[in-house]
């Protein structure tokens, strides 16, 4: 028994070492914060969308715009793939997080200036457009960054942990803000 707590004590210590090596490493630490902040902003952008789309225009016009993000995103997955292949794969998530901030933040001056629904609606899939090359680029980019098979390794398992992870705080960030700003608003 006392042989086996020792083995798992030592896995659970290169398991540790593995990932600290991923968050020691400036470019793969680099690459896992923005993987974070993607997917906790953009899980609490779609949190308020969808509140949005609920308050215009009713429960339909939540799940038309989740299917229209959804086929866009899923139309567009195989050229992102090449797009990550063919450019600078740095560059290619730079524009891709710029373009789809730039995108959110248009939205959100729609959503507050009055405009009309349909505009937040395109804004909003020209986002989850320009965020669909994000994720092929980063997992092509891990390996080349990670100086181990050990550090790769790490490194997806991080990724996979953000992923998880931001999956639950990126809607509760959304809700906890929709929140604290909506007032005395249903």
């Amino acid at each position: 028994m006392l042989a086996r707590m020792t083995r798992v004590g030592q896995r659970l210590r290169e398991s540790m070492r593995a990932f600290g090596s991923v968050y020691g490493n400036p470019g793969l630490r680099r690459l896992q914060l923005a993987w974070a902040s993607a997917i906790i902003g953009g899980w609490a952008y779609i949190v308020s969308l969808a509140v949005f789309a609920y308050r215009e225009d009713g429960p339909y016009a939540v799940g038309g715009l989740a299917v229209a993000r959804w086929i866009t995103s899923g139309v567009a997955a195989p050229i992102a793939g090449v797009v990550g292949d063919r450019y600078p794969r740095v560059r290619v998530l730079i524009a891709s997080s710029v373009v789809r901030s730039a995108m959110i933040a248009l939205a959100g001056v729609a959503m507050l200036t009055g405009v009309s629904p349909f505009v937040v609606y395109v804004l909003a899939v020209l986002a989850a457009l320009a965020g669909t090359v994000f994720s092929p680029s980063e997992a092509a980019l891990v390996p080349k960054l990670a100086r181990s098979p050990e550090e790769l390794t790490a490194a997806n398992v991080s990724a996979s942990t953000i992923d998880g992870v931001g999956t639950f705080l990126g809607p509760a960030l959304g809700g906890f803000l929709l929140a604290a700003t909506s007032g005395d608003r249903p």
